[in-house]
């Protein structure tokens, strides 16, 4: 099945190479890359532990930029859910081709501007990779406040609540803002 992955990859994606001038520049048995002179789209499949199928696009102009993943293009592209069912593993050579061919799909029909290297369009991808990092970047640290704030909730460090809390007190959910009122309230009762 190594080698037939390269193949699979080249019936799904011809495309590439015919509407985009793509050239494949690395073929192994478990990977191929095209590229332009702009873009650069990676193709490999982990036959050794998660046999995942995967895609990844970068522009070639920006060596420092990372490769985007293909949940990131679906993401930016706004493929609709029911367009394409979640997970890429796959153990046999028609999930293989059946998951690329999808792939081809999604990409033929919403990602032409980013396989051309559209500026705006990069950008925008760009911005979104900075948006989702800031946005999960938020959200753990309001978990950590929170997992701090219960930990002193239940021995009565009220202190420490207050401290955990106060930071993120405009993302805090109805039970922690009531949390932190009562901790606040016991602070300034023993001041």
């Amino acid at each position: 099945m190594n080698t037939m992955f390269s193949t699979a990859v080249e019936n799904a994606f011809g495309f590439l190479e015919q509407l985009h001038r793509f050239k494949v520049i690395k073929r192994t048995h478990n990977t191929v890359i095209y590229a332009t002179k702009v873009v650069e789209v990676s193709f490999f499949y982990d036959d050794q532990r998660s046999f995942e199928v995967g895609l990844g696009l970068s522009l070639i102009s920006r060596p420092s930029q990372l490769v985007f993943s293909f949940e990131e293009i679906l993401q930016f592209l706004n493929v609709q859910a029911n367009e394409w069912a979640t997970g890429y593993a796959a153990r046999t050579q028609e999930e293989i081709a059946r998951i690329l061919a999808r792939m081809s799909e999604i990409m033929t029909c919403h990602a032409t501007k980013l396989l051309e290297g559209n500026n705006d369009d990069w950008s925008r991808l760009a911005e979104q990779r900075r948006n989702n990092c800031l946005a999960y970047a938020e959200a753990t640290s309001l978990m950590q406040a929170k997992r701090t704030a219960d930990v002193a909730w239940a021995s009565h460090d009220y202190q420490k609540v207050v401290s955990a809390l106060e930071g993120v007190e405009a993302k805090l959910g109805k039970a922690d803002v009531a949390k932190l009122a009562y901790a606040r309230r016991s602070l300034a009762k023993i001041s």
